[in-house]
Formats: C-alpha cells, sequence, structure tokens
C-alpha cells in the first residue's frame, strides 16, 4: 500500500455510503460523539438560519460537500488497490471537487462556514500535496498529504455539527 491510512477521510467515506442520502446533518450524526455535537440550545430567530443551511444542504452547496466526501473515499478505495495511478487519480477528484466547493455559495451559518472552509482549504492543500508525490513517484510525500486531508476530515465533521446544532434537517 502507498498510504499507511486514512482514517478520518475514510470514516467520512464510509457515512455517505452506510447513511444513503440525506442532509449533511444526518450523515453527521452517524459519525459524531455526542459530546463532539453538543451545543448551546438554537437562540431566538435561528429558525431563518436554519431554513437558509437546510436549503444550502438541500441544493447545489450539500451537492458540492458530497461531491468532496465521495472524493475522499476514492483516496480510500485507491489505496487499498495499492495502485499509484488510482490514487493519483483520486487526489485529482478531490481537487476538483474542492475547487467546486469552493466556488459554490457559501454555508449561510458563520460557525458552519468557519470550520467547511478550514476543511476546504485542507483537503486542497492535501490534494495538491498528494498529487505532487504521485508526479515525483515520491510516497513520502504522499503520505505528508495525510496530516492536511485528516485536519480537513475533521473540520468537517465540526461543520457538520455545527449544522446540526441548528436543527437544518
Amino acid at each position: 500500500m502507498i498510504i499507511k491510512t486514512f482514517a478520518v477521510a475514510a470514516c467520512a467515506a464510509a457515512c455517505l455510503s452506510r447513511c444513503g442520502g440525506g442532509s449533511v446533518a444526518h450523515h453527521a450524526s452517524a459519525h459524531v460523539t455526542p459530546a463532539a455535537t453538543a451545543s448551546p440550545a438554537p437562540t431566538p430567530g435561528a429558525g431563518g438560519i436554519a431554513n437558509r443551511v437546510a436549503a444550502w444542504d438541500h441544493g447545489s452547496g450539500g451537492a458540492d460537500l458530497h461531491r468532496v466526501v465521495r472524493a475522499l473515499g476514492a483516496v480510500s478505495r485507491a489505496d487499498a488497490s495499492g495502485g499509484l495511478h488510482a490514487v493519483g487519480t483520486a487526489c485529482a477528484k478531490i481537487a476538483a471537487a474542492v475547487i467546486a466547493a469552493q466556488g459554490a455559495p457559501q454555508i449561510p451559518d458563520s460557525a458552519a462556514a468557519k470550520w467547511y472552509t478550514r476543511a476546504l482549504a485542507q483537503f486542497e492543500q492535501g490534494a495538491t500535496e498528494c498529487q505532487d508525490g504521485v508526479s515525483s513517484d515520491d510516497a513520502a510525500i504522499i503520505e505528508r498529504a495525510l496530516a492536511p486531508i485528516n485536519a480537513g476530515s475533521a473540520d468537517l465533521v465540526r461543520a457538520t455539527a455545527a449544522i446540526k446544532s441548528l436543527g437544518a434537517r
């Protein structure tokens, strides 16, 4: 195997395959512990934000998010197959999905948007490093790509917890 582990990214990808369709908040609930999702009760007037976040989640924003998560899963599957070319192709898919997500409307909730923006930046960095490693046939560079991808996955969990705390479904 080229890459030792994509533990957090694989967890995110497994979420889509196990949870089927549905919202980001639904997917987050399958993999986030109650302590990680604990947050204050929604503040008065949060219903408007919750509705806007739900619309984002069920629209192009949520579709872009799911594309990113599927791309993360593709890297895990490519690593399992052991092919350098497959890993490179999967990392290119992450990069393309991130570019699309960065160009999409921002999540209407500032806390969720902060974590999601950070996650996308981390995924972008990891995808770039991964592609550099594949281009130079350097497994150490590919291995280094794990750090930002796993950090991005953790930030993505925080973003989905923020969405879930709004009651957006």
